[in-house]
């Protein structure tokens, strides 16, 4: 019996080096009519807050402005939705699937499946632990945490005179994206003598935040030194349960991933010192565009590992949309594409929010704001 591996191997062969006309002439077993719109459904971990939303609308987006059919389902947290839904897009014989994860390793089986009926899929946002997986395009959540970690490190080497007490809140950590926020965390902090770490998990949510932020608060007598957030909307939660015990902004140090507009709001409030800006609106487009490129010329049209990929070799183009220019900074660029898991991994450019640049307009946040379509 062949390994399946190497089936998926020679079926990925079958992909090499086919040019537009071969593409045309094998389209059934590519999924989809010929004659309809490219159909690339994505299904995603969750829908938590304002990131998601700006995520899903670069999709929806980019798949208005040039011909595809999208559409998104929310596992609502749940791997075994997700297993299902990849498994309807395989039965709906998808031009090609894209996956949120909700963990890395639970819709391993059904992205092998989808790859061996010759569906390409791709991961954004995290990764997918196979090496079927066609590429993953995300910024990295455990370096880009790491770095917000560094931020927090060095506040408390600088200006707290005694030993550091920072809360960790943490994310979902059933969920691929919790796991690597948290260990870039980790990663800065553990071995650094004088500081004191209270991890709580808020899963992703800001009310949970609030209430935990302003529990330990009290259990602490307010003596809190820094604060890293997994999400931005935990930070604002934290904020807010720092404002309800009496705190001024800019008392607790506060990190977090992502740069939200609300996020934005409380940097230049003074609540928020650090965020980290990915190039949300564009993880689908990219995405979508690779597998257009599979779709039509071959898996031979994607970068290599060791690639670096600029504006010069990908530009995402599109309509206006909430009344202004959304794909006018490029700010994924440039990116890498390493290796991992066995596949290609597009790693987008991002970028440490601080407050000299977090108002910067192509922050997604700045972007995405209500403002955006005045």
């Amino acid at each position: 019996m062949a390994d399946d591996s190497n089936v998926r191997v020679e079926r990925r062969d079958l992909l090499k080096g086919i040019g537009t006309a071969g593409v045309a002439g094998v389209a059934g077993c590519l999924g989809g009519d010929s004659g309809d719109e490219p159909y690339y459904p994505h299904t995603i971990w969750g829908m938590y807050g304002a990131w998601e939303e700006a995520y899903v609308q670069g999709g929806e987006f980019y798949a208005e402005d040039h011909g595809y059919d999208f559409e998104n389902q929310n596992t609502q947290g749940n791997d075994d939705e997700q297993i299902s839904h990849i498994q309807n897009f395989r039965q709906q014989q998808a031009d090609g699937i894209l996956v949120g994860p909700v963990s890395a390793t639970a819709p391993v089986g059904q992205v092998e499946a989808a790859v061996d009926d010759d569906i390409p899929v791709i991961a954004a946002n995290s990764d997918i632990e196979t090496d079927a997986l066609t590429m993953s395009v995300y910024i990295g959540n455990e370096p880009a945490c790491e770095e917000l970690g560094a931020e927090i490190v060095d506040y408390l080497n600088t200006e707290v005179e005694s030993d550091g007490t920072v809360l960790n809140l943490q994310g979902d950590l059933g969920m691929s994206i919790g796991v690597e926020r948290e260990q870039g965390f980790k990663n800065a902090v553990e071995g650094q003598d004088g500081i004191n770490v209270h991890d709580v998990s808020a899963n992703f949510s800001r009310e949970e935040a609030q209430e935990n932020t302003y529990s330990l608060l009290q259990s602490e007598d307010g003596e809190i030194d820094a604060i890293f957030a997994a999400n931005s909307e935990m930070a604002i939660g934290a904020a807010n349960a720092l404002d309800t015990y009496g705190m001024d902004p800019g008392n607790v140090f506060i990190a977090s991933m992502d740069g939200s507009p609300a996020l934005i709001d409380h940097m230049d409030e003074g609540w928020v010192q650090r965020g980290f800006s990915q190039p949300t609106q564009y993880y689908l487009p990219i995405a979508m565009y690779y597998l257009e490129q599979v779709r039509t010329e071959g898996e031979d049209a994607l970068p290599e590992v060791g690639d670096e990929v600029t504006t010069d070799d990908l530009e995402i183009t599109g309509e206006e949309h909430m009344g202004t220019d959304i794909w006018t900074e490029q700010d994924w660029a440039p990116a890498e594409v390493q290796e991992r898991h066995g596949h290609r991994w597009f790693q987008t450019n991002g970028r440490l929010l601080t407050p000299d640049n977090y108002n910067d307009s192509a922050n997604w946040g700045v972007i995405f704001a209500d403002e955006a379509g005045d």
